[in-house]
């Protein structure tokens, strides 16, 4: 069992680990990014729609953004990820 090292065992990310996800959420940053300019563009512009509607929209994004953290951490402490998983 010399030379072993089991995935339990380790202190933390490696490099690679990291990049991937550092990857990920500059995706989703990029997607966001996107989606957020056109819809505010489209709202406003060629709907005619007030801007309240789309700067709610924006601010609905953030506000999940920041539970994040608080969600995950939940579903970790919890036991129990269904909850979590199907409330979203």
């Amino acid at each position: 069992m010399t030379g072993v090292v089991s995935a339990a065992g380790r202190a933390g990310l490696g490099w690679f680990g990291i990049v991937r996800l550092g990857l990920v959420q500059a995706a989703l940053g990029s997607i966001v990014v996107l989606t957020t300019s056109t819809l505010n563009r489209i709202m406003i512009v060629e709907l005619g729609m007030a801007a309240v509607i789309p700067g709610l929209l924006v601010g609905v994004h953030y506000g999940v953004q920041i539970a994040r953290p608080l969600w995950g951490h939940g579903s970790d402490a919890g036991g129990r990820r269904t909850p979590w998983i199907v409330g979203g």
